[in-house]
């Protein structure tokens, strides 16, 4: 693997991870801000299903902007079809940068509800 590939999956991991991580509300927010509107709302909210219909597309938005964004840097970096220990590493680094996102996000809602 050369340098360029492995900050290739370094940085598309880390990238793609904070953008899905940063996506997930917390617990703490939702008590603190109340109901969240999607990011993106086509489908009335008045009904339990155009909620749930909001909520997945949404989701499938943020999830398409995160693939394609390292998907993206991959190609940049010349590291597309990802070999068995760069897809292990890319999880890895994908899943510790959702987690430090999660815990970012956490904690500024914890700090805003305290005061």
């Amino acid at each position: 693997m050369s340098e360029l590939t492995s900050v290739a999956v370094v940085v598309a991991a880390l990238v793609s991870g904070i953008i899905f991580g940063f996506n997930l509300g917390t617990e703490v927010e939702s008590k603190v801000r109340g109901y969240k509107k999607p990011l993106f709302s086509i489908f009335p909210s008045a009904s339990l299903l155009g909620l749930a219909l909001n909520q997945v597309f949404s989701l499938l938005i943020v999830s398409t902007v995160m693939v394609a964004v390292a998907v993206l840097i991959l190609r940049v970096g010349n590291a597309y079809p990802l070999s068995q220990n760069d897809r292990y590493v890319f999880v890895i680094i994908w899943f510790a940068s959702i987690a430090f996102a999660k815990y970012l996000r956490y904690n500024y809602w914890k700090r805003k509800s305290e005061k």
